[in-house]
């Protein structure tokens, strides 16, 4: 079976060379078509050439394509999981964005490449001075399958570190496209060719234009090389078609190459060597450690380059073959066969380590924390997070859930046999850190991320703080505070409907764009994600809620009550209620008893609501013995509530409605809620909507009204078969 490789490098010319040989040492390869502005003006490329030779899904290759690993932001989920999924080396430029992306998400062969630098420039030194030092400290962690791929095999002599161990020669060649103008070279104009780019744009090659201006101001020259920004001299070219560059190659007299590089050289030296031209360059650059001792075109100081220069172009024809002669040595070290030897010699002994890196186990853990205040409802989200579970094992056996639970608030073993299900049980809470302690655990992790807040929240077991799992998901989006991005994270998003009573923290908000990923149960909870906070569609997982195994149709023996359901966190809907079942009793004072349910954790300003609406209940005779108010009950306690209603009224918007709806059908119970919540979701075909605004009589008229629910077991039962669906696809893009 072929290796697939990613070729994150975008360059034009080392493309068209070094892909071919790829493909012919028998590799798949994707390049990136996301590339900033900046690599395409520094002779960066775009090409789809290789995508139709990828023998992966095509959604796989449109992700990736739409995927940019050159910016800032941390990698998609789905985008790791398809270079693990089907990819199994990486080379990568030194574009530490690039770097850190591929570095903390892939976990095949990484091989960064390097190019050479300037003078005495390191790689190390540039590496810690962008990533720091715990970059490096991470490569150590990973060197069995990192490779420091030098183009030149004396640029790790200036290394240190990982980069000098690891160093790998995987030679640079260039492209066939060179050679249409082997031995073209004519020399019919008298003209010195030089090359600088970017004059105006760097410093240092203002500087070289200059003096190259200065010391050959004698000859007649010619000076090539893009030039995005214009330059007011006639002699100096600007950008060239490769037509009028071929031209210049076979027509101008001699070349001068400036260079002293030790560790890098420049394309056009070569080019023009190709041609047949005779190119003098200066001592000391990697040009004279690739012909060795002996070139002619070699001059100790540009003193020396003037006279050999002028011998040329005086048609000193004995200097001209000699130097001709002298450089195939140097175009040798470029060819094919050297090339490709070199990396059958190298490159194949990784290729053969791949299976064996690959069989090493990559078992995952992913962190699932519970929330507060949840109590009545904590078996719909044990069973929402089992359903998880039992997908994930089918997509990845090795991988494995830790449920962690708020500290002493459930004892999870009530209702969740752990051996059963092999899963890991732990208990935190949040704890509130400051910006400085977020980086340092940052730090210790070998990771550097830009933080924007002051403090953060982040969730604490003393154990080990979930930092072990591959990922966190938070079963509660309405999380007060920043959650600190020591983990990718995602959230279980059940709506946004509160946004109608006020507005959604800022924290929140920052907490729905930062999550890699959120989990929702309804196509109108990601439109509204969508259309009112800006969060990207493909980062949106929609699981349709999942009914129990086994309905229960039968109509359970009824008490007489209505139960009516609102959030403590709203004490003017609950006023509002209060006030429509009071005009109800005036008119039915022998109606039906009325249980009121108060969502929300229990505080101690909860607590003195609920002591301060019984109170009212008690001192009014119209309502004593007629309604009673329930607040932080267990589940079962609260299941019992539900099944024996009569009827759930839920006029204003209340935290897990569409578990509220899903029991509702399960116990076969009329349910009335609030129109906001309408939407074509089969969750929702239940339910009967109505619009309840402050208006008494609204809550009142639904008291006087009873109505059956039409529950279908087979319509039941078509939402979980397409729930298995979503849940597959869900896993297999995260992991």
């Amino acid at each position: 079976m072929k290796k697939r490789v990613l070729w994150i490098l975008n360059h034009e010319t080392l493309s068209k060379f070094e892909l071919p040989l790829l493909q012919e040492l028998g590799v798949e390869i994707y390049t990136p078509k996301k590339v900033p502005i900046e690599i395409l003006k520094a002779s960066g490329s775009i090409t789809y050439d290789y995508d139709h030779t990828l023998s992966i899904p095509k959604d796989a290759i449109k992700q990736l394509n739409e995927f940019n690993f050159y910016d800032h932001f941390e990698m998609p989920l789905n985008i790791k999981s398809i270079l693990n999924q089907y990819f199994d080396l990486a080379f990568v430029m030194f574009d530490f964005y690039a770097i850190n992306k591929v570095v903390n998400n892939f976990n095949g062969v990484i091989l960064t490449r390097a190019f050479g630098l300037g003078k005495d420039n390191s790689y190390v030194d540039i590496t810690k001075q962008v990533l720091g030092d715990n970059f490096l400290y991470r490569l150590e962690e990973i060197k069995d399958r990192y490779w420091f791929s030098q183009c030149y095999d004396n640029i790790s002599d200036n290394e240190s570190g990982i980069y000098k161990e690891r160093s790998l020669f995987l030679p640079l060649g260039l492209p066939s496209e060179f050679y249409s103008i082997k031995n073209e070279w004519v020399g019919n104009r008298e003209k010195l060719l030089f090359f600088c780019s970017r004059i105006k744009g760097y410093e240092e090659s203002e500087k070289i234009y200059k003096e190259f201006k200065e010391n050959f101001k004698t000859f007649d020259y010619i000076i090539a090389g893009n030039q995005p920004v214009p330059v007011n001299d006639s002699r100096v070219t600007g950008f060239l078609e490769r037509e009028e560059l071929n031209n210049l190659f076979k027509e101008c007299k001699v070349m001068f190459y400036h260079s002293t590089y030790p560790r890098h050289v420049h394309y056009h030296p070569l080019e023009a060597m190709i041609a047949g031209m005779p190119v003098v360059y200066l001592e000391g650059g990697l040009l004279s450690t690739l012909g060795n001792e002996r070139q002619a075109g070699r001059c100790t100081d540009v003193a020396e380059a003037k006279r050999k220069i002028n011998r040329i172009m005086s048609g000193d024809e004995v200097l001209i073959s000699k130097i001709c002669e002298d450089q195939k040595s140097i175009l040798y070290k470029f060819s094919h066969v050297f090339n490709k030897n070199k990396w059958i010699e190298n490159f194949f002994p990784i290729l053969e380590s791949v299976n064996k890196l690959k069989d090493i186990s990559t078992s995952k853990k992913i962190a699932i924390f519970v929330p507060t205040g949840v109590g009545q409802h904590i078996d719909d989200y044990i069973q929402f997070i089992l359903t998880l579970n039992s997908h994930l094992e089918e997509v990845d056996p090795s991988s494995k859930l830790i449920i962690n639970t708020p500290r002493e608030l459930y004892d999870i073993s009530e209702m969740l046999p752990v051996n059963e299900y092999n899963l890991d049980v732990r208990q935190y809470n949040f704890r509130t850190m400051l910006r400085s302690d977020v980086s340092e655990t940052l730090e210790l992790m070998f990771k550097k991320e830009p933080l924007w807040s002051d403090q953060y929240i982040i969730p604490v077991d003393h154990i080990q703080n979930n930092i072990d799992a591959e990922f966190w998901i938070f079963m509660e989006d309405k999380i007060e505070g920043v959650i600190g991005q020591v983990k990718r994270y995602g959230l279980y998003v059940q709506d946004i409907g509160d946004r109608f009573y006020s507005a959604l923290s800022h924290d929140r908000i920052m907490n729905y764009k930062r999550a890699s990923f959120l989990i929702t149960n309804t196509e109108k909870t990601k439109h509204d994600l969508t259309k009112y906070l800006g969060i990207s569609r493909d980062k949106v997982f929609v699981i349709p809620l999942k009914y129990p195994s086994h309905f229960n149709m039968n109509k359970f023996e009824s008490s007489n009550y209505i139960l009516i359901e609102s959030d403590m966190k709203y004490p003017l809907s609950i006023d509002h209620i209060l006030d429509s079942i009071i005009d109800f009793y005036k008119f039915q004072e022998n109606g039906p008893k009325i249980y009121i349910h108060l969502n929300g954790p229990l505080t101690k300003e909860n607590q003195e609501l609920v002591n301060n609406l019984n109170a009212f209940i008690q001192k009014l005779p119209l309502l004593k013995n007629k309604v009673k108010v329930f607040a932080n009950l267990k589940y079962s306690e609260y299941n019992t509530l539900i099944m024996n209603c009569k009827k759930i009224i839920i006029p204003y918007y209340v935290q897990n409605i569409i578990f509220k709806v899903r029991k509702a059908v399960y116990f076969a119970k009329p349910i009335v809620i609030n129109e906001l919540f309408n939407c074509d979701d089969p969750i929702y075909k239940y339910p009967t909507f109505k619009k309840f605004d402050y208006n008494h009589n609204k809550i009142s008229n639904e008291l006087f009204e009873i109505i059956s629910l039409d529950s279908s077991r087979n319509e039941l039962e078509a939402i979980n078969s397409s729930y298995s669906q979503d849940v597959l696809k869900m896993w297999k893009e995260l992991l």
